[in-house]
């Protein structure tokens, strides 16, 4: 059966089947303004037009037909020939025709035939034959579009041109082709092995670049870690943690004029063993100015392992012995020539670092 909508942009009527809005999950396009809508909206079940016949339009009475002949001028042509002389028979005294409702305007269109009058030989002067001709009016052109202009006829799917339509389609075809591509066999299996060997490389990367942290906290990766390292020319060292080496206690103490001795505390505040970190040694004067700069590496402190366990103290003695050129020595004898004096060390800062 067929049903009717509207479309809700431009308000144009189409004929749809209900295979078609099965098919279609209800949405429809408009042929008119392109514009795709729900049908179901205004769907209503659709009931030919019928032609109105000429025998049910109401009648008029010769009387009000005759005024309304006269207003065209191809009407008028044709009733002049038909008008006669006044017979010399005295004139017949008509009754006044009963008072009659006035009928409802008809809407004219192509369908309804033009009416003439034609004189009959047979009856008297005054008396006029009416006859239904189908020949076309004058205003048949111009009422059709008139009558037809609240509704627009057209069958599902058509366009108005045989140009493509320029307007996208509807989004859940869209999506149910996208759904489609993703889920093929082909596709999610070369996903998954690109995934797997993505994933691959990730893991291979970060075991190169955390070798050394792994190979202490991860005791049974370390066979694994050396073939790596093995075959990438790498080299697995004890993992260096600056954040957590703490420098617990520290004194300089001056033996003699020249000779002080410096002793360093240092912990492993981290989970993990640390390498010895060395340590650079300033010596200032009384005004906060360097004096002496000098870096101290984890042997020279007495370190015998390279390392620092976990929660492990290390503690370092060094003897150091300061002297200095006089101002007024010059500068062309050689260091071993010159004379030398203590300096003057009022203070000394000490900082952990990993060269």
């Amino acid at each position: 059966m067929s049903l009717i909508t509207r479309c809700s942009a431009c308000g144009t009527m189409f004929k749809v089947v209900a295979d078609q809005l099965k098919i279609s999950q209800g949405w429809v396009r408009c042929g008119h303004c392109s514009e795709v809508f729900d049908a179901a909206a205004n769907l209503q079940p659709y009931a030919p037009q019928s032609t109105a016949s000429p025998t049910d339009a109401p009648v008029s009475t010769p009387q009000d037909a005759l005024p309304d002949m006269h207003e065209g001028t191809g009407h008028a042509a044709s009733v002049a020939p038909m008008l006669v002389a006044p017979s010399a028979e005295p004139e017949v005294a008509w009754p006044d025709p009963e008072p009659q409702e006035e009928a409802a305007p008809v809407a004219v269109s192509a369908s309804v035939p033009e009416v003439q009058v034609l004189p009959s030989p047979d009856l008297a002067a005054d008396v006029f034959v009416f006859s239904v001709s189908p020949e076309p009016s004058d205003f048949s052109g111009a009422a059709e579009p008139a009558a037809r202009a609240g509704y627009t006829e057209s069958t599902f799917g058509e366009s108005e041109t045989a140009v493509p339509d320029p307007v996208h389609e509807v989004s859940f075809v869209r999506d149910a082709r996208r759904d489609a591509f993703w889920r093929r066999p082909a596709l999610r299996v070369a996903l998954g092995l690109a995934a797997s060997v993505l994933l691959a490389a990730l893991l291979l990367q970060v075991a190169l670049f955390q070798r050394n942290t792994l190979a202490v906290s991860q005791p049974w990766l370390r066979p694994a870690l050396d073939t790596l390292c093995a075959s990438l020319q790498c080299e697995i060292r004890p993992p260096q943690q600056i954040e957590a080496v703490v420098i617990e206690s520290s004194t300089f103490n001056k033996l003699a004029p020249d000779a002080y001795r410096l002793k360093v505390v240092i912990r492993n505040a981290g989970a993990i063993s640390l390498a010895l970190p060395s340590l650079e040694l300033t010596l200032t004067d009384t005004q906060d100015q360097a004096q002496l700069r000098r870096v101290l590496s984890p042997a020279e402190l007495g370190a015998t392992a390279p390392t620092l366990a976990a929660g492990a103290e290390f503690s370092g003695v060094l003897a150091i012995r300061v002297l200095n050129s006089p101002p007024d020595a010059s500068a062309s004898q050689p260091p071993s020539a010159r004379p030398s004096a203590p300096l003057r060390i009022a203070g000394y800062r000490v900082l952990a670092f990993y060269p």
